[in-house]
């Protein structure tokens, strides 16, 4: 009796963890996850992809580097440093 009832449980934990549902950061909206290939993708609850206006504005604000912007000196010591660690491990 104790294993069956505990193999219930189980299964109802798992069915749950399916189900389990996510919020959007931007805009609170209810998401699932799914796994296509290597990536994951939020999905609505009608079965579309998400995508939000809040999302995408907040994307536009990341900064973007290019590397003329950084000052070589500065460039050359994070190299500097990049090499030294590399070289410090494989010992």
């Amino acid at each position: 009796m104790e294993y069956i009832l505990l193999h219930f449980q189980q299964n109802e934990y798992l069915k749950n963890k399916e189900k389990s549902v996510a919020r959007c950061k931007f805009c609170n909206q209810e998401i699932t996850w799914l796994r296509e290939g290597r990536r994951s993708k939020p999905i609505n609850g009608d079965g579309g992809v998400h995508s939000c206006q809040e999302m995408k504005d907040s994307m536009k604000s990341i900064k973007k580097l290019e590397a003329t912007d950084i000052d070589p000196e500065l460039l050359k010591q994070y190299e500097a440093a990049i090499n030294n660690k590399v070289n410090n491990t494989k010992k």
